[in-house]
């Protein structure tokens, strides 16, 4: 006999722990079974290329300071292996069989991987991969980091500080050049080599192979670069394939409606997963920033127990590297028209991202607290006939 949860949590990291809010928002007793592929209770994601790298308490980014609350039963380093939403079960790694009510698919992501064999490459993801990567390091260690995307330009932001030599193997022309206009992907650049960071631009691997202790990389143009230590920070693939088993409607992440319900009944789906959209931005939207995962679990959450909410919050983001920090939300994408409002160019200011005339974007470089009024800029679909009337916008707010 299959043993029942009204509420089950297929995932064990911030989005499945802000849905065990929401839950207990509206019903305080429902049993609630959570089954986590990780060996580690919900902890904050994001300081795994951020702030862990100083501060030595690891504890410091657990979600719960104790264990999980009443009512909730953690089946750790339990990955759910395959979903019948017509029978409502699930069955785990050991084959056990599991019956639920209400199900959420909080599963995440994976770590893109290179093409071809990939042996002593390492993806960075999980608190396992930044316990095994602070114990690889030594002092001095030659890091190659392929991709330059949030997580690389963080990592190697955080491991040139921490005096290790970092080799950035990217296929853009400059670094960060997707998101940011090229005057200021110059200016991260050149400080990005200040701090002794070699960059190595429209540049992709061809070859991985080992050399001696460490690895050696050939790119397309016949080069070699050796590493003691090789980094693949090239973004996320949804973890889909328990919802392609199941006939679940799929692309690019899971599809879900206003409420987070997927096409089974029964079964929604939050975080870096679910492909939503939004009414005042156009397509649908995938995000993997910690805004989304919290605000999308909760309201998951509550609407498995039969709220009934419509998802209509933009997340934002944020990112350090060295001493630049940034805030970020809406559509950040450097084809579009970017008004900036520079107080101190690379230093200070407010990128304003336009479609004809449409805000649809806002960067807070090194300005913090106005999040709040750009998402209001971009909710209220902000229009303007001149980008200059959006000088001193948010700064002044």
């Amino acid at each position: 006999m299959a043993i029942y949860y009204p509420y089950l949590i297929i995932g064990g990291g911030m989005t499945a722990n802000a849905a065990i809010s929401g839950i207990r928002k509206r019903d305080k007793e429902g049993l609630i079974g959570l089954f986590s592929a990780e060996r580690y209770p919900a902890y904050n994601r994001p300081p795994l290329s951020k702030k862990i790298w100083f501060d030595d308490r690891v504890e410091a980014i657990w979600c719960r300071v104790e264990g999980a609350p009443p009512g909730v039963h953690e089946h750790l380093a339990t990955p759910i292996v395959s979903l019948d939403p017509l029978a409502h079960t699930v069955v785990d790694r050991w084959g056990t069989l599991w019956e639920y009510g209400k199900l959420l698919l909080a599963v995440g992501g994976s770590p893109r991987r290179l093409q071809g064999p990939d042996d002593g490459v390492r993806y960075y993801r999980t608190l396992d991969d930044y316990f095994s990567l602070y114990k690889a390091l030594k002092p001095g260690t030659q890091v190659v980091l392929v991709g330059a995307g949030f997580i690389g330009s963080e990592l190697a932001a955080v491991l040139a500080t921490k005096g290790h030599h970092v080799t950035m193997i990217f296929p853009e022309e400059h670094l960060l050049s997707t998101k940011f206009p090229r005057d200021l992907s110059k200016y991260i650049e050149q400080t990005y080599r200040d701090h002794h960071v070699e960059l190595v631009p429209q540049t992709t691997v061809a070859a991985v192979s080992r050399q001696g202790r460490g690895l050696s990389i050939l790119t397309d143009d016949g080069k070699t670069y050796v590493g003691d230590v090789v980094l693949a920070g090239m973004g996320l693939e949804p973890n889909v394939d328990l919802a392609l088993e199941a006939r679940l409607a799929v692309d690019n992440g899971i599809l879900v409606d206003q409420q987070l319900q997927t096409s089974a009944s029964d079964v929604w789906a939050a975080g870096d997963v679910a492909s939503f959209q939004l009414p005042f931005v156009a397509g649908r939207l995938r995000l993997e920033h910690e805004d989304n995962a919290l605000m999308q679990g909760r309201t998951a959450g509550e609407n498995m127990t039969g709220a009934g909410k419509a998802y209509t919050h933009l997340p934002f983001f944020y990112s350090d590297m060295f001493a630049f920090g940034y805030e970020a939300i809406g559509t950040i994408d450097s084809r579009l028209n970017i008004f900036a409002d520079w107080t101190t160019f690379g230093e200070e200011g407010v990128l304003y991202y336009l479609d004809g005339d449409k805000v649809v974007g806002v960067v807070n470089w090194n300005v913090w607290d106005r999040i709040p009024a750009a998402r209001e800029l971009i909710t209220r679909v902000t229009t303007v006939s001149n980008p200059k009337e959006l000088k001193h916008r948010i700064t002044s707010a």
